[in-house]
Parts: C-alpha cells; structure tokens; sequence
C-alpha cells in the first residue's frame, strides 16, 4: 500500500547517492597531478601506427585521439612540403633577380654605347655642316668683295670720262 499522506521535512535521498557524491572524483586525488601528462601519441615517428597499441586502446576517444594525430603527421607533412617548394621558389628567385640585374647593366651599358655613338655621329655631322656652311659663306664674302673691287674699277674710268667731256 503506498504512503498516503504528508510529511515534512526534507527528502531522504537513496543508499547510491550519498556514496557518489561523498567519492567526488574532481574532490580526490593530487590537484598538480596532471593525467594527461603521461600520454604519448598512437603512432610512430616513422608515421605508421602500431597496430598493438592501437587494438589495446579502444574507444571513442582513442578514435578521436588518433584521428587528430593522423591531422597533424598530414599537417606537419604539408608543412614539410611547402617549406622545401619555399626553398626551391626562393633559390630561383634569387637566380631570376641576378638575371634581370644582369640584363639590365648590359642594357644600359647598351644605351650608354648608342648615345656615346650618336653624340660622337652628331658631332661629326655638325662641324662638317658649320666647315661647309663657313666655305660656302666665304666663298660668297670673297664674291662680294670681287664685284666690289671691279666695280670700283670701273667707276673710276668712267669718272675720267666725264671728265674729259665737260672740260
């Protein structure tokens, strides 16, 4: 027959209950003692798994635990890989950048060349013009002076001329 009525106070808890909570696991123990500590990853360096371990440990957890250390060897692989493409990438860069410096010194050494070339070629033609053009306006100056001379030649004996008739 089931109680039927009220009674007061608190509530008698069962036998179980006042023992799990009197072996409080976070309560017990070293509270510096870390139990992690001791644990060691499921695989090798070499990368393989030992398969001995791995039948020992069974498990969510141990799944999960050796599904994030096959993350990190993949990790530490890709990781591997691109520091060997960085160093490739990076040597040949460097030898790209000596090419081009020495691209560029040979063409400036170029261009210097042709403009040395010019100025030299620029020279050349000009005094050449200023000797032709100074022969040419002497040559005028001295035709000059010639029409000068043989006019002065004439006039005079034409003023003798005059002379003679007006007398």
């Amino acid at each position: 027959m089931p109680p039927t009525g009220l009674v007061a106070g608190p509530k008698s808890r069962p036998e179980q209950d006042r023992n799990s909570q009197q072996v409080n696991i976070f309560r017990t123990g070293d509270p510096y003692q870390d139990a992690w500590a001791a644990w060691q990853p499921t695989a090798n360096k070499n990368g393989k798994s030992d398969s001995s371990t791995s039948d020992a440990v069974l498990g969510p957890t141990a799944a999960h635990l050796q599904h994030h250390d096959q993350q990190l060897q993949t990790l530490e692989q890709a990781i591997k890989h691109l520091e060997a493409a960085h160093q490739k990438k990076d040597e040949h860069d460097t030898s790209k950048f000596a090419e081009i410096e020495d691209t560029i010194k040979q063409n400036h050494q170029q261009v210097q060349g042709a403009f040395h070339t010019l100025q030299s070629d620029f020279q050349s033609s000009l005094s050449q013009a200023i000797a032709q053009q100074d022969a040419k306006l002497s040559k005028g100056f001295e035709e000059l002076k010639d029409l000068f001379r043989q006019r002065d030649k004439r006039r005079k004996p034409e003023t003798t001329e005059d002379m003679e008739s007006s007398e």
